[in-house]
């Protein structure tokens, strides 16, 4: 009789709690959030990507294994989240729901200053630039040749550096833009010709600053294998 009655108080005791709980606000959630809970963050994202990726989310999908919807913001910082969390109040989006990560690691920076050290050290001149450079703060023309008698392969992706205190530096993205957006499609300049390439950076660095600063795009000749050779192709140019 005595653990019957022992048994009757601790149920009661662990009723109480549990309510007490509920009151104070402490067990508010015992469940993981939905997939249309989910769903419908993605959505409302999609639907102000332009602003999100202004406060500075790069990309942004489902994360089954968090239960969250996983934002990749760059830069990581303080600032930038806050400035990310406060789109997401606007949005009426419940931060618990968000798992924010970084999309530009410290290993991805150090491989593109190292792209771009690899770059100016190149003294390849099988492609090369010829002509002038028309220049201003978002954006140049220019013509390269290919003087081999071999296709050079290329992609979208690019990139650019500029010169300071002896040393060529990563141009620093605008908040969002941390990888580029690019499409994945392969260009060939055959072997002796001559291309014109324009090319706008506003939307990807914003207006640059007067200074010395060099176009660089990375590529290969030939059949793709495996391990093909980087060929980079630089224009230097100036901005007044």
């Amino acid at each position: 009789m005595g653990n019957k009655k022992s048994l009757i108080i601790l149920v009661l005791v662990i009723a109480l709690l549990m309510l007490s709980a509920c009151e104070s606000g402490i067990a508010k959630r015992t469940s993981g959030f939905s997939e249309q809970e989910l769903t419908t963050a993605i959505n409302t994202l999609n639907a102000i990507s332009e602003r999100a990726v202004t406060a500075g989310a790069c990309s942004w999908g489902l994360d089954s294994m968090e239960n969250k919807v996983a934002v990749w913001i760059d830069p990581f910082t303080d600032d930038q989240i806050d400035i990310f969390k406060e789109l997401l109040s606007e949005a009426s989006i419940d931060q618990a729901m968000i798992s924010i990560k970084q999309a530009v690691t410290q290993e991805m920076a150090e491989q593109r200053e190292a792209a771009i050290a690899s770059a100016m050290q190149s003294t390849d001149d099988r492609i090369v630039h010829v002509g002038g450079v028309v220049v201003n703060s978002t954006g140049i023309a220019f013509s390269l040749e290919n003087r081999t008698d071999m296709d050079f392969n290329y992609g979208d992706p690019w990139d650019m550096a500029y010169f300071t205190n002896g040393r060529w530096i990563p141009v620093q993205h605008l908040p969002g833009k941390g990888g580029g957006v690019w499409n994945d499609i392969l260009h060939t300049l055959p072997g002796g010709e001559t291309r014109q390439f324009e090319v706008t950076w506003e939307w990807r660095f914003g207006e640059c600053a007067p200074g010395r600063y060099t176009y660089i795009l990375g590529g290969y000749f030939g059949d793709y294998t495996p391990d093909y050779d980087v060929v980079y192709v630089t224009v230097e140019f100036t901005i007044t």
